[in-house]
Order: C-alpha cells, then structure tokens, then sequence
C-alpha cells in the first residue's frame, strides 16, 4: 500500500469516527497525514547494542589444518587387475600377427569402402541420365565428384596398406 492510500485509508476511518471535527475532506486529510508522519512506518533501523548481539550470534568460521604436501615416491604397480592400470605383454611373433591382421582388416574395410562408392557412382550417372531429375542434375554432379575424390583417396590408401604389409612379411 502507497502512502498516499494510508492517508486517506486514515482520514476516512477519522471521518466515520468523528463526522463533524472538519468542515471539509482535505482536512481530514491533512490530519491523516500529520498523524502518519508521527508513526514510524517500516522497519526500524537496528543500532549499537542491537548489533553486537547480532555478531556473537554469528557463527564463528571453521579452522582448517593445512594439508600436507604428497610425497613424491618411486613405486611400481603390484596390483594388475586395478581399473587404472594395464601392462601390456608385448613378444615379437604376437605383435608381428596382430600387426598384420589390423593391416588385413583395413584392407578389407577399405575394399568394402570402394566398392560402395561405385556403386553410388554408377547410380548417379543413371540417376542424371533420367529425364525426370533435371532438377537435381547439378547436386548430383556435384556428389558425383565429390565421391570420385573420395574414390581416388582410398583406392591409393589400399595401394599403401599392400605396401605395407608386404614389406612385413
């Protein structure tokens, strides 16, 4: 509630109580308002004492010990079933089989790849020869290169691979 509306909430409760103490409205509400003017209206200010009291309520902060720094100790892992660690066992003929199994599954990956890539190549060319797709010939040129990019690329990978695992064995 404003100000304003306490005053003449005031006056009017003035006016029901005393009908004939003024002759006209404005000095009722002068006298509402004079009257308010005498009350303290919101929340008193706390001082001296007051805080004090205040502040010993308070909660005092927690005292913290420093933390010791860590030792920096040489140790080696005993515990090889741990989630965080892993030792690798590695011997000449093992390495040697699966290096060249990774260098057989990517060949065949790779081959795979090639072979899907033709397949949306030749697709294209028919799909531009249709006369029902004039509307996408040019998207579909524009694939269309893009996948005989791609094609290159890994039709000289695989020729690398090869390399690779024939200069192994």
């Amino acid at each position: 509630m404003t100000k304003l509306e306490q005053i003449v909430k005031r006056a009017k409760q003035i006016r029901l109580a005393q009908p004939k103490k003024f002759a006209k409205w404005t000095d009722y509400v002068k006298f509402a308002s004079k009257d308010l003017a005498d009350k303290v209206v919101g929340k008193k200010k706390t001082v001296g004492a007051a805080i004090a009291k205040r502040k010993k309520k308070a909660i005092a902060p927690i005292k913290r010990k420093p933390i010791a720094a860590a030792k920096k100790t040489k140790t080696t892992h005993k515990d090889t079933k741990s989630h965080n660690v892993r030792i690798n066992v590695v011997s000449g003929i093992s390495s040697a089989n699966s290096f060249s199994a990774n260098i057989l599954k990517q060949i065949d990956e790779n081959v795979k790849r090639i072979i899907n890539l033709k397949k949306q190549i030749e697709n294209h060319e028919l799909a531009i020869k249709k006369p029902s797709n004039k509307m996408y010939v040019a998207q579909l040129k524009k694939q269309q290169t893009a996948n005989k990019k791609i094609l290159r690329e890994l039709q000289t990978h695989e020729k690398e691979l090869i390399k690779i695992f024939k200069s192994n064995f």
